[in-house]
């Protein structure tokens, strides 16, 4: 059963209030705690005053803030909010910044991988290094984050405040590693093995395998167990399968 239930204006002022435990929580509007003997809601670096829709403290970076200094979110608590009682964000302006920002992603991964996989004369290469690409896209679509502004409460939002940048930064290295990958593969399948294998395994190898380029190896190793190991052995050294 609900326990407790409110209800708040623009402004956190409580509208309306149920439930057995409603004088029980000090964590109220926007998850801030309320002081029950003053009545002010604690930001962090300030108090606000729901009851006159103000800061009771100037504000601690000045007009960068806006030239109100003790306005609360532009007088529009409604599409704004103030995370630490410093200056307000706009939910429009931090939706149009998360598009902007999986925009730009999803093209530097249809133009700098996948098209590039295009390119790659294996098969099974292509077609794994696609999938990589499709797996990073959907980091950066995953519905929570796709969804969480405007649709989630105050508390939600407050999370995808911290959430949404580490998912940006996590889909943007796991986007430079495989861009990196595909450069690494497509330097490799037109070069000769005797050029990409080292060691003793280069000195034991029959001269009509080092001759032939990655590509002509992959061809030939589904009936040739010195050309499917000399693969494997390119494979390590130039890291083409491991993980993103």
């Amino acid at each position: 059963a609900v326990q407790a239930h409110y209800e708040y204006d623009a402004f956190g002022n409580t509208i309306y209030s149920d439930g057995a435990k409603k004088n029980d929580f000090a964590h109220r509007f926007s998850t801030k705690p309320l002081d029950a003997e003053t009545g002010l809601y604690y930001y962090g670096y300030r108090y606000y005053n729901a009851g006159t829709g103000r800061w009771i403290n100037r504000d601690p970076i000045e007009e960068q803030g806006g030239i109100n200094l003790y306005g609360f979110v532009g007088n529009d608590g409604g599409n704004n909010w103030d995370y630490l009682g410093q200056s307000f964000i706009s939910f429009a302006l931090k939706a149009g910044a998360k598009a902007a920002s999986k925009a730009m992603l999803k093209n530097f991964i249809k133009t700098k991988i996948k098209n590039r996989v295009q390119k790659m004369g294996i098969k099974q290469f292509r077609t794994k290094f696609s999938k990589q690409a499709d797996q990073i896209i959907g980091i950066i679509d995953d519905p929570w984050w796709a969804t969480a502004i405007g649709f989630i409460p105050v508390a939600g939002d407050a999370f995808d405040f911290v959430n949404t940048p580490l998912r940006i930064r996590k889909a943007i290295a796991t986007a430079d590693k495989l861009e990196a990958k595909v450069t690494r593969m497509l330097d490799v399948q037109g070069k000769r093995a005797e050029v990409l294998v080292r060691g003793r395994f280069k000195r034991e190898a029959p001269r009509g395998l080092l001759c032939k380029t990655y590509k002509e190896l992959d061809d030939l190793k589904a009936t040739n167990p010195k050309a499917k190991t000399m693969m494997k052995l390119i494979d390590q050294e130039y890291s083409l399968n491991e993980k993103i």
